[in-house]
């Protein structure tokens, strides 16, 4: 959880959702594997949060990095503080 909220304070939004893709999709394989039920579904569990956060501390470490480019000027992003009516 902690390397998802590294990933959006970052705005990488995207990089997140990928990692939490390909976790479901590690998931998903060991779960169909042919083994007992409380075997695969103990080592699907492991194996998919493994996954998703080995994915993310790559992204997070610079794997399949973005531009850093900012879409618009910070001027526009910043909105002056208004009062709320006190005075």
């Amino acid at each position: 959880m902690v390397l998802g909220q590294a990933l959006l304070a970052l705005d990488r939004h995207r990089a997140q959702a990928l990692a939490w893709t390909v976790g479901v999709a590690a998931l998903v394989a060991v779960t169909l594997l042919p083994a007992p039920v409380t075997l695969r579904v103990e080592l699907a569990y492991a194996i998919g949060s493994v996954v998703v956060a080995g994915t993310m501390a790559v992204l997070l470490r610079g794997g399949f990095r973005r531009p850093t480019t900012p879409s618009r000027p910070l001027a526009d992003a910043v909105t002056p503080a208004v009062s709320g009516g006190i005075r």
